[in-house]
């Protein structure tokens, strides 16, 4: 055992029998040269005492370090298990707002849609209505023996250069016949030269615009109405229309409604 060894094996004594013994000079000698070996073995590193007690620390270093990996992988395991499990419930989570937005989004257009749609119903029954209010269709429910001898009379006391009244209206626009279907062209020239200046209203150009358009009118001059014809014109007309309201069947009124969508289609 060499004295780096006898140092730490009795480095927790209290006694050292070694020290207290009486050396001779040969000893003290042969001690000293001992330890000064020791010395320069230590310093080259070729002490086998401290080369054990490297080896020694250098595996206890190594099983910590070993430890000390284990411990590292088993944390960034556990770390990866729970990246992995938020990063699922994150993506359900996210799935199930996208989803909830798409639905809450479509349930709006939809509702959007059906508002749109109610709205488009209404303005097509106003349109129907309105375009079955200003038709020509319910003239059909005259009185044909009425007209002709509404027309008769007329054609006995006019002349040719008379100016045509509203009852000539009634006849030929109101309450139009087979009879009545083609204009003359006098009356037309009568037409073109004789209306007076004033603009018709929506009703009047409903009910005379077959005339005007046939005429090729061009309102230039005034002239005074007869305003007592005008109101038994008006009078006639309400009736016209109340009747043939009153007075049309389901098949009728199926038959304008099919004519009515056909213009609007030819419109657009």
């Amino acid at each position: 055992m060499d004295v780096l060894s006898r140092v730490l094996d009795m480095k927790n004594e209290d006694d050292d029998e070694f020290l207290d013994m009486p050396l001779t000079a040969s000893e003290f000698e042969a001690k000293k040269q001992e330890l000064q070996e020791e010395l320069t073995a230590i310093r080259n590193g070729t002490c086998r005492t401290l080369l054990d007690l490297f080896h020694g620390l250098q595996e206890k270093k190594e099983e910590e370090l070993e430890i000390e990996e284990q411990w590292r992988r088993h944390l960034m395991e556990r770390a990866q298990e729970e990246y992995e499990a938020e990063l699922k419930d994150a993506r359900e989570e996210y799935e199930q707002r996208c989803n909830s937005l798409q639905a809450m989004v479509l349930s709006h257009l939809a509702e959007k849609k059906r508002h749109i749609m109610e709205a488009k119903d209404m303005f097509d029954i106003a349109n129907e209505s309105s375009s079955l209010l200003l038709h020509d269709a319910s003239s059909q429910f005259i009185d044909r023996r009425k007209l002709r001898h509404r027309r008769n009379a007329s054609s006995n006391n006019s002349t040719s250069n008379q100016l045509p009244t509203l009852n000539f209206f009634d006849d030929y626009l109101l309450f139009p016949t087979e009879e009545t279907a083609e204009i003359p062209e006098s009356i037309k020239k009568t037409v073109r030269n004789s209306v007076n200046s004033a603009r018709p209203s929506n009703v009047e150009l409903s009910l005379f615009s077959p005339l005007l358009t046939m005429a090729n009118v061009n309102i230039s001059a005034a002239r005074d109405r007869d305003f007592r014809a005008m109101e038994r014109a008006e009078r006639d007309r309400e009736k016209a229309v109340d009747k043939g309201l009153t007075g049309a069947s389901e098949e009728d009124v199926k038959h304008d409604l099919q004519l009515l969508k056909k213009e609007i289609l030819k419109k657009r």
